[in-house]
């Protein structure tokens, strides 16, 4: 037999799913990864407890009113969503058959908690968890906090004097972790700054996962999945998921392609960094978004004409990475860039500032003036952005969301024989 050995790029969670499962099939899999413990799911403590959310009205599984979930922010195909529900409970059995220690209750239930339904000038923000916050009028106390936050600390049984013995209480963990990086929230203040946690847009891909370039798929953050306010938890369980799907399709495809070595390239972190991090971060304006998008395509075009080298023998690796980083970041500023030149506002966590935008953020002394920003235009909703790179340019267009039948129900007669064929993986053209 001869057995093709399949190169993957990244060991987060979604990419490992694709390698167990493909192994699983008598797949050559070949991971390759910057490092341990540098990923998106190392971070991610509490997505595990939140991955099957189905059945969280306890009323068995409930996958149409978790699609509706995931995908109720808008920008999300139907289809996707629905695959991401029905997986779920699959996905969270297999990560339990590797070994993930779940939390259960008496019963073998798994433990879920709410979440925070995840979705400045220069200035320095710390927590301290040593001390409660200060009220401007009464004393802090836990009877003060709103109603839903209350009943949360309430029946978590995290009512300890000071936020520390809360944390201690409801998640030691966390504490190991920032102490492993010389950071101990027990003695000192935590600095913190707002990022995107995550990201919403990412790789067209179709139901498979599959791109339109044949034998290429994208799974996890890479991967254009995620709807504008999905769930937490809904992250964690999109990968898994569509990392089953891409095992099976590449199994049943028997086509995998080898990549070809590139040259490798100067590191270019520092330069694309900062500008990514100065105009297209969560507050952005029109102007900051269009000049950085000259600006990365000035780049790519002196990358494609001049050529750039490694400067040791030893960065080629990290180098190469930033090489496509460059690629990368110019496709990610298109697509903002096309949406406000045709009339979009702020959409899920970007913010696009303008002194003559509806809304305007009010501190608790004062409105936020220089953060008054566009509102979101409704009609974006119901379409998604798609970046392609057509004869070396980066071209964007705007196309509507997979639409999803959900009176359409299976039978069993009629779609065996699909699945028993194998034709339920259509492995003709890809249409992401």
């Amino acid at each position: 037999m001869v057995t093709k050995r399949v190169p993957q790029m990244g060991s987060g969670a979604a990419g490992l799913r694709v390698a167990v499962e493909l192994t699983r099939r008598g797949g050559d899999v070949t991971v390759i990864s910057q490092s341990a413990w540098g990923g998106r799911s190392a971070c991610s403590g509490s997505d595990k407890q939140t991955i099957h959310t189905a059945n969280t009205a306890d009323q068995g599984d409930n996958f149409k009113d978790m699609a509706r979930a995931i995908r109720a922010g808008g920008a999300m195909n139907g289809d996707t969503a629905d695959i991401e529900a029905v997986g779920s409970a699959r996905a969270m059995a297999s990560l339990q058959f590797l070994g993930l220690p779940l939390p259960q209750d008496p019963l073998g239930g798994t433990l879920r908690y709410q979440t925070d339904h995840e979705g400045q000038a220069g200035r320095r923000v710390d927590m301290d968890f040593n001390r409660n916050p200060v009220a401007l009028d009464l004393p802090f106390g836990l009877d003060r906090l709103d109603a839903d936050v209350s009943s949360y600390l309430q029946k978590a049984d995290a009512v300890q004097a000071l936020p520390i013995d809360r944390l201690r209480h409801m998640n030691p963990l966390s504490i190991k972790l920032y102490r492993r990086y010389k950071v101990d929230q027990a003695a000192e203040p935590l600095e913190f700054a707002v990022n995107n946690q995550h990201m919403n847009g990412g790789i067209a891909v179709d139901g498979w996962g599959r791109r339109s370039v044949a034998g290429i798929h994208a799974v996890g953050e890479a991967a254009g999945t995620h709807g504008v306010t999905r769930p937490g938890g809904a992250a964690l369980n999109a990968g898994q998921v569509f990392g089953t799907r891409v095992a099976e399709h590449v199994a049943a495809s028997g086509v995998a392609d080898t990549p070809s070595v590139t040259e490798c390239a100067e590191a270019l972190h520092d330069e694309i960094q900062a500008r990514m991090s100065d105009s297209a971060g969560i507050l952005c304006t029109a102007d900051a978004v269009a000049n950085a998008l000259q600006d990365a395509r000035a780049l790519n075009e002196k990358i494609a004409r001049d050529g750039i080298v490694a400067a040791r023998a030893t960065a080629s690796a990290r180098v190469s990475q930033w090489q496509q980083m460059a690629m990368a970041s110019e496709a990610v500023l298109a697509a903002p860039d096309h949406c406000i030149r045709h009339g979009g506002g702020s959409r899920g966590a970007r913010a696009i500032c303008d002194p003559a935008g509806e809304a305007l953020p009010v501190a608790r002394t004062n409105p936020l003036q220089d953060c008054r920003f566009r509102k979101e235009n409704p009609r974006n909703r119901d379409r998604q952005l798609v970046v392609r790179s057509q004869t070396g340019e980066i071209q964007v267009s705007a196309r509507p969301v997979r639409s999803f039948d959900e009176a359409a129900r299976p039978f069993f007669e009629r779609d065996w024989p699909a699945w028993l064929t194998g034709a339920i993986l259509d492995l003709g053209a890809a249409q992401p």
